[in-house]
């Protein structure tokens, strides 16, 4: 009985994320381990009008069954692989959530140029780099805004080509650059409480909730940036 458990316990273990399927990721701030997820619209809030094009925010949640929001998210291969391919590092991926209506996890804006975040109530002013949304169709304008790249958190022993394992903590590269603004993509990062931003205070918001932004730098804040994916559901 003791091998039968830790035979599944290895097989789990060895799971190659592969595309097509869905995958949760935790984010890995020690005191906030919470799941990226999509919810509420963004067309209902006046401070969000800039980003016209954006269905929905993105933020980390605390629990993957939530009715605040949705946590699962299909891996698309960007360069056209198939269903049922492996997921590599050094590949460009997109993520979809899985409520159907919701879209792509894109890039809109620099966090300094929205209105509802400059006066910094996300919790970290001057160090969220780009606002985090999702789009009914990937890469708005012909740019790279909803493509990221999947690469190993440091300190994880892999490299471009090895295979995305279910339980690797990984980094979100957005491959979006600007050549007239320091707004590159950044990576995909977990950075305050949703309730810190003035505009979410009222309602049913609650401080289970954290930001999701792009940053300049990995590793931020104690992992803040790197994700532990798993298979999703």
């Amino acid at each position: 009985m003791i091998l039968g458990v830790l035979s599944v316990g290895l097989a789990q273990a060895q799971t190659t994320m592969t595309y097509g399927n869905f995958a949760y990721f935790q984010n890995q701030y020690p005191s906030a381990k919470f799941y990226l997820t999509a919810f509420g619209q963004v067309k209902n809030y006046k401070e969000f009008a800039l980003v016209n094009e954006a269905n929905n925010f993105v933020a980390a949640i605390q629990n993957i069954q939530s009715a605040s929001g949705n946590t699962s998210w299909a891996l698309l291969s960007k360069s056209g692989k198939n269903k049922g391919e492996a997921v590599l590092y050094g590949d460009e991926i997109y993520l979809v959530n899985k409520t159907p209506y919701f879209g792509y996890l894109d890039t809109a804006f620099a966090v300094k140029d929205l209105p509802a975040y400059q006066a910094g109530g996300y919790g970290a002013p001057g160090k969220a780099l780009l606002g985090v949304f999702t789009v009914t169709k990937p890469d708005r304008g012909g740019n790279p805004t909803s493509t990221w790249k999947i690469i190993p958190a440091p300190g994880v022993a892999k490299k471009d080509g090895d295979m995305v394992m279910a339980n690797d903590n990984i980094l979100l590269v957005n491959v979006y650059t600007d050549a007239l603004r320091p707004d590159n993509g950044g990576y995909l990062d977990a950075m305050g409480y949703f309730t810190d931003v003035p505009a979410f205070r009222s309602g049913t918001n609650k401080r289970d909730i954290t930001n999701v932004f792009t940053t300049m730098k990995p590793n931020r804040d104690t992992m803040s940036s790197v994700w532990k994916i798993t298979p999703g559901r």
